[in-house]
């Protein structure tokens, strides 16, 4: 029988990993939340229908009488636009331009990202640890009949399996095995004893070195920015001969919340750098028509909507912005890739730990 002292400890720890998913589903509301302020703040700066009226009223003012209702009506709809390209949190009295997404936003992301990402190897590591403790249990010489330890992991498989949203361990399934030709077999068939190698086309030869070189640069980051304690762990041996259903098109999006982070600063870099080259509708091109080329460039550019009196100071800052996005794109890629290998590790120790409970449960 399973004393008092046994059974309390694993209330305890399945206790744990129940806050722990529940502290994951906390933080993905408010990477959410954060993600698609974020989004709709940069939809509105340069997508919105009103972006277009902008452009085209900035060298045409409305004049303060003599208006229209229609004029009325488009000088609400561009005092709206302006405030629209502000992010308001108005209980703590914050209120973030779209200007400075690249710093404030890439900054704000990154913690959240980090706390995510640990909350994952907490949790990873409470569930192997629980399922590696109660797998002691295997042998009756332990006063523990079969019944029991059975009864015991199945209720350590449910309790778990059932407070994971997203996690998938039941389309796991063992990888098959693949029967390989020996030369004898083609040449009793008549055919050839080595395949002949088939000439792979340029592009999609440059699309696997390219593919081949990414691999090896993230492993690289992985290993430079991650320590060996931020690894994912797996019950047991690590389980290699498994393979998944095929990918249904939610599975795909429930992939993409694990980098939304890094798709919000990557878009976030899109927007400064397609601001880097096109014209700001705050902007009187007029005004920078006797300016020579490359300063009536730059005084021009939504980049530097701010620009004053050929100041080079909001330029310099904008890059310096930038170049912060663009180390937290890399840092919030390789954080989102641990995400997903600590989910997908607990899903493979699940799976293995049930296939284990199964096959005690049929012998």
């Amino acid at each position: 029988m399973i004393n008092d002292i046994e059974l309390k400890t694993i209330e305890k720890r399945l206790d744990g990993i129940k806050e722990g998913v529940q502290r994951l589903r906390t933080i993905l509301i408010i990477t959410t939340i954060a993600s698609s302020a974020i989004f709709f703040v940069l939809f509105n700066s340069n997508l919105s229908r009103i972006h277009s009226m902008a452009l085209a009223e900035r060298n045409n003012a409305v004049k303060s009488d003599g208006k229209t209702f229609a004029e009325l009506g488009k000088e609400v709809l561009l005092s709206d636009w302006y405030k629209s390209r502000n992010i308001q949190v108005n209980f703590l009295g914050i209120s973030v331009n779209v200007t400075d997404l690249p710093i404030v936003g890439s900054i704000t992301l990154t913690v959240i990202t980090i706390w995510y990402f640990y909350s994952y190897r907490q949790t990873n590591r409470a569930i192997v640890g629980i399922l590696e403790e109660v797998s002691k249990y295997q042998e009756t010489d332990r006063g523990k009949s079969r019944e029991e330890i059975i009864s015991l992991r199945k209720m350590i498989y449910m309790s778990i399996s059932q407070t994971s949203v997203f996690t998938k361990n039941d389309t796991l399934h063992p990888a098959g095995d693949k029967h390989s030709e020996s030369s004898s077999e083609r040449v009793a068939r008549g055919e050839p004893a080595v395949e002949p190698q088939v000439r792979m086309p340029n592009r999609l030869r440059i699309f696997l070195w390219i593919k081949g070189r990414t691999a090896k640069t993230m492993n690289w980051l992985d290993e430079k920015l991650l320590g060996e304690s931020d690894r994912p762990i797996e019950y047991g041996e690590p389980v290699k001969n498994v393979e998944s259903a095929p990918a249904t098109f939610t599975d795909k999006l429930v992939k993409f919340m694990f980098y939304l982070p890094f798709w919000t600063t990557f878009s976030i870099l899109i927007r400064e750098i397609y601001n880097l080259l096109s014209s700001s509708p705050i902007k009187d091109l007029s005004a920078t028509k006797d300016l020579p080329a490359i300063e009536a460039f730059l005084a021009s550019r939504q980049i530097v909507s701010m620009y004053i009196d050929q100041h080079y100071w909001d330029i310099t800052l904008a890059l310096i912005f930038n170049a912060f996005a663009l180390l937290s794109v890399i840092y919030l890629l390789v954080l989102g890739n641990g995400c997903l290998a600590f989910s997908q590790a607990s899903t493979k120790s699940l799976w293995e730990f049930n296939e284990e409970t199964a096959k005690m449960e049929g012998a």
